[in-house]
């Protein structure tokens, strides 16, 4: 499918489906499921075209009693100069359930990445991408809906195992990128949208600063200082 036609249609459509996952502010687990498995199919077939990133995004959603603070920082690249951070407060309305982040958190994202200035080149989200029970993780939702290229990088394994420094399937195939850290847990990293792991693990290796990717550790930051602004 050419990517220009995918990527309008499909942000439309995710729309469509993360609300038809949602009903009455609960999850519906088979209808979420099954939308993942449609989505995940259909993005893997969009052109993977390796380019240069003059810019990257780190984004990530705090939560503060009922209330969400969703926070996004641009960055250029390789420089990793700050240039803009956005932030705001709002409702999440579907419960956190494991694997079904996307429903949750991607419309939050995607609500402060549009209030920016200038479109990021590459978005990397704290969560999982590719390397999720149904290949579509937050990271992936995050693209869909923005058109944009997106990483995941996550904290903890949510599907696959480590050999060596790979996350791969039952049959061997790469799911992701092991981050070893010295003194800290790994981080994994695998595609989200419109980007090769390879790439994708490069960049995350060029954003990182003591052993932390600077674009999420300063979205992580600008999140909990609105939370804890919301305390007050």
């Amino acid at each position: 499918m050419e990517s220009s036609t995918w990527g309008q249609d499909s942000r439309s459509l995710l729309w469509w489906a993360v609300k038809k996952g949602s009903e009455n502010a609960a999850l519906n687990i088979e209808k979420a499921e099954r939308i993942q498995e449609v989505f995940s199919q259909l993005a893997a077939g969009v052109s993977e075209v390796r380019r240069e990133f003059s810019s990257v995004a780190g984004a990530d959603v705090a939560y503060h009693g009922e209330t969400a603070a969703a926070a996004v920082v641009l960055l250029e690249y390789p420089s990793l100069k700050l240039l803009e951070t956005v932030s705001a407060p709002m409702e999440a309305r579907i419960p956190y359930s494991p694997s079904f982040l996307g429903f949750r958190e991607a419309p939050l994202i995607h609500h402060v990445v549009r209030r920016l200035s200038h479109e990021p080149d590459l978005v990397l989200v704290d969560g999982h991408g590719r390397a999720h029970p149904r290949l579509f993780g937050l990271a992936c939702h995050v693209g869909v809906m923005l058109n944009t290229p997106t990483v995941g990088v996550a904290k903890s394994l949510l599907a696959g195992r480590e050999v060596d420094d790979r996350v791969v399937d039952e049959e061997g195939r790469a799911l992701g990128y092991v981050l070893k850290r010295e003194g800290k847990r790994p981080l994994y990293v695998s595609v989200g949208y419109k980007i090769t792991l390879d790439d994708a693990f490069r960049v995350v290796q060029g954003c990182t600063i003591n052993s932390s990717p600077e674009p999420l550790k300063l979205a992580h930051q600008e999140a909990n200082r609105l939370g804890a602004t919301l305390q007050r």
